[in-house]
């Protein structure tokens, strides 16, 4: 996966610009507050749909502007590919790829995936189990996008499960709650298959790469 072209408009603190990227190694440099993390959040945009810090999408509007738009081309071996993507402050997202309009988030790993490591990931390892779990989900679903189907219905089940367990009618629970349990473990289970094959990938890099680190020794 090769980027050549990226242009922003009305993106963060990029009134317009166009960058030209080399199809080997790009170092992007500047001073604080330039745009350097606003440039790899754009392109990291293409891959999930959303950005890797925690904001509402108008907030990724130039301050005082009514919609953005990102463009991208890169290559996915000899296959040349254009990406767009628009957001305004009144409309949905539209998000293209080579003018094909994509609707499900879940697709565009398919046309262009990414590796974002940041400061903040160090949490992964200090921090709580969630921030494990929600790693492995998302570099599963970017490899098997149907997982991010599974999980979908797994948490929708989870949300309406609970929402039963707090209804005071009793009556709605019991010819119910058979049912949802049934879906969780049907869902759970595809889960679960899914991280375990994942993990046993991972395994194989990892305890290779823990040798090298270590000379050895552990």
């Amino acid at each position: 996966m090769i980027i050549e072209k990226l242009e922003l408009e009305n993106y963060r603190n990029f009134e317009k610009e166009t960058v030209l990227l080399n199809p080997e190694v790009n170092v992007i440099r500047g001073m604080n507050a330039q745009g350097k993390t606003n440039f790899l959040e754009a392109i990291y945009l293409f891959s999930s749909a959303k950005s890797h810090r925690p904001v509402g999408e108008k907030d990724l509007i130039r301050f005082g502007q009514d919609s953005l738009k990102i463009k991208m081309d890169f290559r996915s071996g000899d296959i040349p590919l254009h990406g767009e993507i628009n957001i305004s402050q009144d409309e949905k997202r539209k998000i293209a790829f080579n003018g094909i309009p994509v609707k499900k988030n879940m697709l565009l790993s398919e046309y262009f995936k990414t590796v974002l490591f940041t400061p903040e990931d160090l949490e992964i390892i200090k921090g709580e189990k969630e921030l494990r779990r929600n790693l492995l989900d998302d570099a599963i679903c970017i490899l098997k996008p149907n997982y991010a189907h599974i999980l979908k219905d797994y948490n929708k089940c989870i949300k309406q499960k609970n929402s039963l367990l707090k209804s005071e009618n009793i009556s709605n629970l019991i010819p119910t709650i058979d049912i949802w349990n049934q879906r969780l473990c049907e869902y759970g289970a595809r889960l679960v298959m899914y991280r375990d094959s994942f993990s046993k990938l991972l395994e194989k890099y990892c305890c290779q790469n823990m040798l090298d680190l270590t000379s050895g020794a552990e």
